[in-house]
């Protein structure tokens, strides 16, 4: 397994992607800044779950709470989550609590997976566009040249950012606020997770790890798709669109 695949190995423990549904159901937690945002977990001692929270700029910070079994029996989760209860999704640290490193590759791209919608910047805050990891180069805003195309023609595509926001590559629109399954994959008859851009007939997937989908819940499963530059990605589709595949 490549350095840029899951499970990371950090200190002997080997670390996950936060699901997606767990952000979905956690709470952000505490006042003030700088805060530091869910990324990836790892079993810890006895009943114990060490999660990995991470400040836009990469740095790492390691926590440990309780843990207890999914009530939909997938596994482990933080203990107030398996009680339906909220659990810190994010969280302001003390001021004694020191970064542990830098997030790794495939953490820093699945922190902008999870988080690049959800983080509202104060108004007239600029923030760099990279997420600093460690083994990897930082990355900024994808550069993408619009296809000469037929209008009617949906077409899957990449994301542009600016800063955080999503935007379509073509107008220029912000799209953060259509992110949901059922983007449709007009090649590949199947329904992504993703944003979409109804001005442009665009569809952009949101990015997952293999055919399993880590990070995503047990009906999500991942399928390679070719986009309009030419590269073929693994997306997060139902699993009803990949049968035996995603096993």
């Amino acid at each position: 397994m490549s350095s840029d695949e899951w499970p990371v190995a950090i200190d002997g423990d080997e670390y996950h992607p936060i699901p997606e549904s767990w952000i979905e159901y956690g709470s952000d937690q505490d006042r003030g800044s700088p805060r530091i945002y869910a990324v990836s977990v790892a079993s810890g001692p006895r009943n114990m779950i060490l999660i990995r929270y991470a400040s836009p700029d990469g740095r790492a910070v390691k926590v440990s709470m309780n843990g207890a079994e999914n009530p939909s029996g997938d596994g482990i989760v933080p203990a107030s989550l398996a009680k339906y209860e909220n659990w810190p999704r994010s969280m302001v640290p003390n001021r004694d609590i020191e970064p542990t490193g830098l997030l790794r590759k495939p953490e820093g791209e699945h922190f902008r997976e999870l988080w690049e919608d959800r983080i509202q910047e104060p108004d007239g805050a600029e923030r760099d566009q990279r997420v600093a990891t460690d083994g990897g180069t930082e990355r900024g805003g994808t550069e993408q040249v619009a296809l000469s195309r037929n209008p009617d023609e949906r077409q899957v595509a990449r994301l542009d950012r600016d800063g955080r926001k999503p935007m379509c590559p073509d107008c220029g629109s912000y799209v953060g606020h259509t992110k949901s399954g059922g983007k449709p994959l007009p090649e590949a008859d199947a329904e992504a997770f993703g944003w979409s851009c109804p001005n442009c007939k665009l569809t952009f997937p949101s990015h997952c790890h293999g055919p399993s989908a880590p990070g995503f819940n047990s009906s999500m499963a991942g399928l390679k798709v070719e986009f309009r530059d030419g590269e073929t990605r693994w997306v997060p589709v139902p699993t009803r669109y990949v049968g035996g595949e995603s096993a």
